[in-house]
Order: C-alpha cells, then sequence, then structure tokens
C-alpha cells in the first residue's frame, strides 16, 4: 500500500499543473462529416470551441465549446506485451476489455471503471508463484480524471489533447494453476493522447499503469503489477 500512497503523491499535483495553465490561441480546422469545423482555443488550455460550417452550402452552423461536455461512456481494449515491474525482461501477453463511465465535477472528471483481464499472474508478481496458466483478473474503480492541451500548444493542431487519470480500484483474481481465488485493493493510474473527431467522439490511446496488493484465502499477500496500452473510443452525451 506504501507503493500505491507514494503513486498519488505524484500523480495527483501533475493533475492539478494541468489546471493552472491559461493562454489563447487560433486553431485550424477540422472536418464534422458533411460540415466543417474551426477550432479556436480559449483563456483554458483545457477546452476548445469548435465552430461548425456547412461545407456544402457555406454556411455558419453554429458552435459547440467542449466546456460543455459532461459526461463520457469510454470502450477500451488493452493488448500488447506487458511488461512486469520487478524485471524488464519478464514479458507476458495481455488483454484487457474496459469500460469507463465519466462525469464532469469542475475542471475534474469522476471516473468510475469496469475491466476484465486475462493474464498469466504468475509472471506478473513480485514474488512468483509455479504455474503456466491463463487466470482472470476482474476490476472496478473509481478516480479522478483531468485532460489538457501540452503537446497540442507544441504542435499547434488544435485536435489533440492529453489526460491524467488516478483510480483506486479493487480487483477479485482467479488463479487457476493453484485453484485460489485472490482479492484486494490497488491502484490504476493513466496516461491518454487523443484526437477530437468531432463534438460526440474522441479516439486514441492509454497508457496503463495497473498495481495490486491482493491476498488469497491462505492469507498470502502478493503484489501483482503490469504495464499496458489501450485503445481508447469514448462518447460524449
Amino acid at each position: 500500500m506504501i507503493k500505491l500512497l507514494i503513486l498519488l503523491t505524484f500523480l495527483l499535483p501533475l493533475l492539478s499543473f494541468a489546471k493552472e495553465k491559461k493562454q489563447q490561441v487560433i486553431k485550424p480546422t477540422l472536418q464534422l462529416g458533411e460540415a466543417q469545423s474551426k477550432v479556436t482555443k480559449t483563456l483554458s488550455t483545457n477546452e476548445v470551441l469548435i465552430k461548425q460550417f456547412d461545407k456544402q452550402k457555406g454556411a455558419f452552423i453554429g458552435t459547440y465549446h467542449t466546456s460543455k461536455d459532461n459526461n463520457k461512456i469510454s470502450l477500451l481494449y488493452h493488448l500488447n506485451p506487458s511488461v512486469s515491474f520487478r524485471s524488464l525482461t519478464d514479458v507476458t501477453s495481455i488483454s484487457t476489455m474496459e469500460i469507463a463511465y465519466t462525469t464532469k465535477l469542475s475542471e475534474y472528471w469522476l471516473n468510475f471503471l469496469l475491466a476484465r483481464t486475462s493474464a498469466n499472474i504468475d509472471k506478473l508478481m513480485s514474488n512468483p508463484l509455479v504455474g503456466d496458466s491463463t487466470d482472470t483478473i476482474t476490476t472496478a474503480g473509481v478516480g479522478l480524471y483531468q485532460r489538457f492541451h501540452f503537446m497540442d500548444n507544441l504542435l499547434g493542431s488544435g485536435l489533440l489533447y492529453e489526460s491524467i487519470e488516478a483510480n483506486i480500484t479493487y480487483s477479485t483474481i482467479s488463479n487457476n494453476a493453484e485453484q485460489l481465488s485472490y482479492n484486494g485493493l490497488g491502484l490504476k493510474s493513466d496516461f491518454g493522447i487523443f484526437y477530437r473527431h468531432d463534438t460526440k467522439l474522441h479516439y486514441g490511446v492509454k497508457f496503463s499503469y495497473n498495481l495490486i496488493s491482493a491476498k488469497n484465502e491462505l492469507e498470502a499477500v502478493h503484489n501483482i503489477s503490469w504495464i499496458s496500452m489501450g485503445f481508447d473510443f469514448s462518447f460524449y452525451f
């Protein structure tokens, strides 16, 4: 649990850093189906103003300010070699299906997630067991989400933004090799890079660090950790 506190201590100040930056920049155009949109950075670097034009008629349709975003549902699929923190050469296959609901509070968003992971947890443990099986990790979590435009200020596209998340999680693990189940608290921290396709959709990639302090029926405690990369499709409403 000490690792959890250390990670939260360093991650949450980064969320605050994104909140403090203020700037005004004019951005280029964005295609929205049959409409053309002009993206203008407002005083807050966390938001953009999308001006929509009918491409065929050349008529102004209206504007949408991303500060009006209130809720989003995200579908993620994590699929890549996952590197255990106990050894950079210890690589295992891992796949995760995740769904998240995020609602806006103010500058921060409240995030709820459900995830189901298939992996060989023996290769992810700090004190590994003997076994070679595909195990199932079911995770629920809640945390804070913050988006910002650091890379966009450098590239000047108006369409890119990043996000940081810190989630407290609870996981149950079915270990097929031992025929034992584990459960325990953990941390899931994310960094994402996204493209705002239109007023309703973004897509991009998310890099996740997962840490679980799990205990089985025999009271044996194991720390399980891995890194993964996920593909994120989010819908705003």
